[in-house]
């Protein structure tokens, strides 16, 4: 067996959807030649966990390294400790986090005039934030991997992002150790940084972070892209690279999860379930205002209809998304859950007859649930633009995708999925076997075995 070391923030047991993929290709890869080995951050800097998870990796070696205390580190827990002191209560680091989530306006682009001290101010907070908080795992870990690679053959190297700063350990352990190196994007880099809030980025930040996805590319033997739109930018970004040098690796469906779910009844109501993190620029809103409307025409009653939000959504738009919610009348009708399990999010979608996915303002990226969304053979109503996401949910006829203010084309779906059900006729997803994680991991086995790139 060829060895290869998988290098990611999220792993499981992290609850992070990103490391989904990467287990599912760990779990599959012996069946085509390679063995897995992991190395992750240690389970104390997760945000959440969920054992469960590596129930199906039990083989794979995972060695976890800490993180440095950086300063945006030092800097909360002062703050926390400062304002705790000036309160006259203890506060904690999440309880801030969470006062922050109500300041939508801290998070905005700076709308007024600069001045000299406010310009190095903001300055200084982007190369502190540079490229991203979890700059203070790099170092550790490439030691770590550099240690590994010693001890033990090891034939290939995959650092996976986000968050993008993991490519700076393959960039280290490449330039150190020479080893084949495969650089995996889930989410762009280059892209999303000009999306970043104006407070928090700078010229130079900026140059810095083109000159490391530069770096990375250059050294990398192949790059990975989870969508083909990702994909072709990063391919026109670097056209001295040959064209077999980007590939197109989705997401897989774990269709195995799902036979093993076959049966499952709906919910008694008709429920509408979004499942991850609500954004200021990707929340439920436009849902919201839809059923609001639809329950107001007298087409559909409170007492039949039901929304689950579940995941990191207890903020939408900086203010308590049950407050939003009322805002709309359907404080009877929506329901905040936190973080479950992962097979108890897979049964939720199978049982659920409509499935949301919020995507606004990112063309290039699939949400990773996407995929499990389409295994789970529930419709779904995507907020997106037209780009990757829409693209695979049109492809597979899962669903329909929307601009958020198509709030009629929104009631008009809604009310067509409620009838097909009530019909027996729900819509059927297609062209999906192209996506299963088998086949998927087979082709992630010929980009490990594939000839070295030229740096």
């Amino acid at each position: 067996m060829k060895r290869l070391l998988v290098i990611s923030y999220h792993f499981p047991p992290d609850n992070a959807v990103g490391g989904l993929r990467l287990a599912r290709f760990a779990k599959h890869l012996p069946k085509f030649g390679w063995a897995v080995s992991v190395l992750t951050v240690r389970d104390e800097h997760r945000e959440a966990s969920d054992a469960a998870r590596l129930k199906d990796i039990e083989g794979v070696e995972i060695f976890k390294t800490a993180k440095t205390a950086g300063l945006r580190d030092i800097y909360i827990k002062l703050k926390a400790t400062l304002s705790g002191a000036l309160s006259g209560k203890k506060i904690s680091v999440a309880e801030l986090k969470d006062n922050y989530a109500l300041r939508p306006s801290a998070n905005e682009s700076c709308a007024k005039r600069e001045g000299f001290g406010g310009t190095l101010k903001r300055v200084f907070i982007s190369l502190i934030l540079l490229p991203d908080e979890h700059r203070n795992w790099v170092l550790p870990t490439a030691f770590k991997a550099i240690k590994l690679l010693r001890q033990r053959r090891v034939d290939c190297v995959m650092t996976s992002s986000p968050p993008h700063s993991t490519h700076l350990v393959g960039l280290i352990v490449k330039k150190i150790t020479r080893v084949r190196w495969v650089a995996d994007f889930r989410d762009p880099w280059l892209e999303d940084v000009y999306t970043k809030p104006q407070a928090i980025r700078s010229g130079l930040s900026d140059s810095i972070e083109r000159w490391m996805e530069r770096m990375v590319v250059k050294n990398a033997d192949r790059v990975l892209a989870t969508s083909m739109p990702l994909r072709g930018n990063m391919a026109r970004r670097y056209p001295e690279k040959p064209d077999d040098f980007f590939v197109h690796l989705p997401n897989g469906i774990d269709t195995d999860k799902f036979r093993e779910l076959t049966g499952l009844p709906k919910y008694v109501l008709f429920t509408i379930t979004y499942l991850g993190t609500i954004y200021q620029t990707r929340n439920p809103v436009p849902v919201f205002k839809a059923i609001s409307e639809l329950l107001i025409e007298g087409k559909l009653e409170a007492a039949d209809i039901a929304v689950k939000l579940i995941g990191n959504c207890k903020y939408t738009d900086g203010r308590p998304t049950a407050d939003v919610a009322r805002e709309y009348g359907l404080e009877s009708v929506v329901e905040v859950c936190g973080f479950i399990p992962q097979m108890e999010a897979l049964k939720v979608m199978r049982m659920s007859h409509l499935l949301l996915v919020l995507a606004t303002q990112q063309p290039l990226a699939i949400p990773a649930k996407v995929y499990d969304y389409i295994g789970s053979g529930t419709p779904i109503l995507a907020l997106t633009e037209a780009g990757a996401t829409a693209d695979v949910i049109h492809e597979t006829w899962s669903g329909r995708s929307f601009l958020n203010d198509e709030i009629e084309a929104i009631k008009i779906y809604i009310c067509d999925i409620i009838a097909a059900y009530k019909n027996g006729l729900p819509p059927v997803a297609k062209n999906a076997a192209k996506y299963d994680i088998v086949s998927l991991t087979g082709k992630l086995a010929d980009s490990l075995d594939a000839p070295r790139s030229e740096a």
